[in-house]
């Protein structure tokens, strides 16, 4: 098999030195370009400057929103201490703090964790507060932005529990809607899923279907079986109702 010859190199291509040459060639192309350069790095230079900044400040946007959220959260256990120690009109006092705290933090970092969890907690302590119009807005809003699966479940619950305080036959309706879309979404062994069936019986409580609230409780009772003070009332509640109206109460 023949070997294939090697070509010459000539002497000018010897002398040669690729590395030299663009060297040259960036040298040559600077000093015709040097104001093109340098406005090109003053610009980099700004725009590093400018996301620094910007990055700092969103950092310290979202310590304010958090800190403002903590402070509300803490505002309201202190209400909460109050109303158990029986001191009723400063845990009202504390409440009403709490609920101007985190109003302002949701109103301010709408779009941030700190910001939604702040509407959220504002939403509990309006419904506590007797405040359902204000209660519906913020949640329909906050739904609006379409958030993580985790607040859009919390922000329907509030949503629903204000509809349910308000009472309309509509409300009443979008209530059911509401709990049965937490229902769809929340896992299976979490709170709000447990906490979506309890209203679920309250609402076919009110509509007088006794069978249907009490298989919603059990329901509620196989996530947490842990029977609170509360579906223990809404369980004797359906008892003494079917009590009262044989006719609603279970074949079987």
């Amino acid at each position: 098999m023949a070997h294939r010859t090697r070509k010459r190199l000539t002497k000018q291509e010897l002398r040669r030195d690729p590395v030299a040459e663009r060297l040259y060639e960036w040298w040559s192309f600077s000093r015709t370009h040097t104001t093109q350069l340098i406005l090109g790095g003053v610009a980099v230079i700004a725009a590093i400057a400018v996301m620094s900044s910007l990055l700092g400040r969103s950092r310290a946007q979202e310590l304010e929103a958090m800190a403002g959220y903590l402070t509300a959260e803490l505002i309201y256990e202190q209400a909460e201490q109050q109303a158990a120690s029986g001191s009723s009109e400063q845990a009202v006092q504390a409440l009403q703090a709490a609920w101007t705290v985190a109003g302002e933090v949701a109103s301010q970092h709408r779009n941030r964790i700190w910001g939604r969890r702040a509407a959220l907690l504002s939403a509990r302590l309006g419904i506590l507060m007797g405040r359902n119009e204000e209660v519906i807005s913020s949640m329909q809003e906050l739904l609006a932005a379409q958030p993580p699966r985790e607040v859009s479940n919390q922000a329907r619950l509030h949503l629903a529990v204000a509809l349910e305080n308000r009472g309309g036959v509509e409300d009443l309706q979008n209530a059911y809607t509401r709990y049965s879309e937490i229902l769809e979404s929340a896992p299976p062994t979490s709170v709000i899923r447990a906490e979506a069936m309890e209203g679920l019986a309250r609402l076919e409580m009110r509509s007088g279907d006794y069978a249907a609230a009490r298989g919603w409780l059990d329901g509620a009772l196989e996530v947490l079986p842990d029977t609170s003070m509360y579906i223990r009332h809404l369980l004797t509640t359906i008892e003494w109702a079917e009590r009262e109206h044989p006719s609603a109460a279970p074949q079987g």
